[in-house]
């Protein structure tokens, strides 16, 4: 195997740092690997790392890195958590970089993301983070739903999480905007304190995959989190942005009460979770919001079934052509 100074020689000036944190997910994190591999824009470095995860996952990156000098293999010593790992992962990229791409461990870039948000953020340096549409399929790789990147919405903005973005690195080295490890809504939390203080666009395109989570459980990213989480964690976030939250208008505050609710109920916290549904629905009154408070009264599991998600947002994206 080749040492680091031989696959990263003094003049490898990459231009594009991408970031992915990795951890016990060795079959999944090669998928992420080649999506970045064969992106139509070349001048990138790619740092792997990963959190103290099985052993399965050192040979099978560092097999991809002998065969492509781009890709660089950092395990950790201690396991350090996502946030820190993305912020670590800017520490750690190149000086000649100028921008930073973030891909979780199971999703995956299309082939012209790179290419499309370099060259938007290359026209307008005042500009410093790009989205893109992205799409949410199961992990047998069955369509669930669009993510479209609403630029009238900062709002709703997520970055670095399954959505695709491309940051410029002054993001974090000039204006000091980093991940907070504390917060549970740890992507949507880092892209409002981007989007409201920040230059930001979006590509209307869809340019990147984002994987349902434990596809053979039912689960969501929310169903993570069990009841051992206290219930304050998951309000730290509204703590955090009610005010500007309530600036921006009533579907802010709405959407915001909507997202905790769910994360909440998925939690096992169901009571809790009810209640910020109901805030949601008196901010903005949406029937689906009183169905949903009522189903997960009486039934909260099925909230959490794949197939029932699948089928839900094929309906809707049906209804809405």
């Amino acid at each position: 195997m080749t040492s680091i100074s031989e696959r990263f020689p003094d003049d490898n000036k990459p231009r594009v740092t991408v970031i992915i944190s990795t951890y016990n997910r060795p079959k999944l994190v090669a998928r992420a690997i080649e999506s970045v591999l064969v992106q139509t824009f070349k001048d990138f470095e790619l740092l792997v790392i990963d959190d103290c995860g099985s052993e399965e996952t050192g040979p099978i990156v560092e097999a991809i890195a002998d065969r492509d000098l781009r890709v660089r293999y950092i395990p950790n010593g201690t396991q350090r958590g996502l946030m820190e790992n993305k912020n670590n992962g800017v520490k750690l990229s190149s000086r000649s970089s100028m921008y930073v791409a973030f891909l979780d461990d199971d999703d995956m870039y299309l082939p012209r993301f790179l290419e499309r948000t370099v060259t938007a953020l290359d026209a307008d340096p005042e500009l410093m983070a790009v989205l893109t549409d992205s799409e949410l399929r199961s992990q047998s790789g069955k369509f669930i739903k669009y993510y479209p990147c609403e630029k009238e919405k900062f709002w709703r903005v997520v970055l670095g999480g399954g959505g695709g973005s491309t940051l410029r690195k002054d993001v974090f080295t000039k204006y000091n905007i980093w991940y907070d490890k504390d917060m549970i809504f740890e992507d949507w939390d880092f892209g409002i304190r981007v989007a409201k203080n920040l230059k930001w666009t979006g590509i209307p395109e869809v340019l990147s995959v984002y994987y349902r989570y434990h596809e053979d459980a039912g689960a969501t990213m929310s169903s993570m989190y069990t009841k051992r989480t206290p219930e304050e964690i998951f309000e730290r976030f509204l703590d955090r942005h009610k005010t500007v939250l309530k600036a921006a208008g009533s579907d802010a505050l709405s959407y915001a009460h909507t997202i905790t609710g769910k994360m909440l109920a998925h939690a096992g916290h169901v009571k809790a979770g009810q209640r910020h549904l109901w805030e949601a629905f008196k901010c903005h009154p949406n029937p689906s919001l009183l169905i949903y408070i009522v189903g997960l009264a009486i039934a909260p599991s099925a909230f959490n079934n794949t197939k029932l998600i699948i089928l839900k947002n094929q309906l809707k994206n049906l209804a809405g052509r």
